[in-house]
């Protein structure tokens, strides 16, 4: 028999449901014998996949059973979407939502409330080794970690804002997280209050573009091995510690800016152990250190804009084979420097 495709609406009356942790997950009817609690949540199914508000606790609860019970079948496209006023509260739980089905689309929805773990990275949106998910125009409030990816293919993040709660370096998670994903796109997004605002670790061909994020614990955007991405037309302001980008290669950087990284250990960019990467574009206005290149072989940078800075540019010994062309320094008394230290 073929498998059941399903569309979620969740309207506001789903407000009261909480805690509440869903997994999406394929569902194949033929799996489940034909009893009467079978046939009646294969019904509550049928009804979702025409699109019926769904509001009452005993049927979710229903259909998130049946999801993992489902999760080895073979599903079709997913959309769990929200009218305006829904909201999924994890009452500072766990995981709000874990997708774990190929093209999931997830949209319009509030996310609110996933605790701090020193032993699990909880997430308002977890997505898993899937291909072709959409998370769009979602709000997520006081979590954890905000969007998280770990072994994700070919997906969309776009138009979320993210507010984190207001907590310590080590009780905050990043707002966008990426491990080990390729061929995403992280578009227009706002990120703010959360320790990393954009981070991709291992996360490979990925676009990053159209982004705010802004007064973050440590970095506005941090990744490290990660190859062959392009970032472009971002907005990087009031984080703690700016921007880092490590050990990759292949990178093109353009069009962003990086504004008002103040502090004693604070720089608009760190480029550390990368190669063949691009800086193109971009516009470094009031940083304690505009751009730090320790260990960048073979940099391209042209056509920068560097003002107002307390340093423009520190270049490290370890920098070999940078190329600088076109750039602009327009603050007063702008400052350049070639050392043999570390960045700090």
């Amino acid at each position: 028999m073929e498998a059941c495709p399903f569309a979620h609406v969740l309207s506001p009356m789903a407000v009261e449901l909480t805690p509440l942790a869903m997994v999406l997950a394929p569902i194949a009817v033929e799996e489940f014998p034909a009893d009467e609690e079978a046939v009646a949540t294969v019904a509550i199914l049928d009804a979702l996949s025409r699109g019926r508000l769904v509001g009452r606790a005993a049927e979710l609860t229903e259909a998130i059973e049946l999801w993992h019970r489902a999760r080895e079948g073979h599903g079709h496209a997913v959309l769990f979407s929200g009218e305006p006023g829904a909201v999924i509260d994890g009452s500072l739980a766990t995981h709000t939502l874990r997708i774990d089905a190929d093209d999931v689309t997830v949209r319009g929805l509030v996310f609110r409330n996933v605790s701090p773990s020193h032993v699990e990275d909880r997430a308002a949106i977890r997505v898993g080794a899937v291909h072709g998910c959409r998370i769009e125009d979602n709000r997520i409030e006081n979590a954890f970690f905000g969007i998280y990816l770990a072994g994700t293919n070919g997906c969309r993040v776009a138009r979320n804002e993210l507010v984190g709660g207001v907590r310590t370096e080590d009780r905050s998670g990043n707002g966008i997280h990426l491990w080990s994903a390729r061929d995403i796109d992280v578009i227009d997004n706002r990120i703010t209050g959360h320790r990393d605002g954009i981070y991709l670790e291992f996360t490979h061909e990925t676009r990053v573009s159209g982004n705010t994020s802004e007064r973050n614990l440590r970095y506005g955007m941090h990744f490290m091995y990660s190859d062959g991405c392009r970032y472009e037309h971002n907005v990087f302001r009031d984080n703690s510690s700016g921007v880092a980008v490590m050990y990759t290669r292949g990178v093109v950087m353009a069009d962003n800016r990086f504004e008002g990284n103040w502090g004693s250990a604070a720089y608009g960019l760190l480029l550390k152990e990368i190669y063949d990467a691009q800086l193109s574009g971009n516009r470094f206005v009031r940083n304690t250190t505009a751009l730090v290149a320790d260990g960048a072989t073979r940099l391209v940078a042209d056509s920068n804009v560097f003002e107002e800075n307390g340093w423009a540019l520190r270049l490290l010994a370890s920098t070999q084979d940078a190329s600088f062309t076109g750039n602009s320094f327009v603050s007063p008394g702008a400052m350049l420097a070639m050392t043999v230290g570390g960045p700090g």
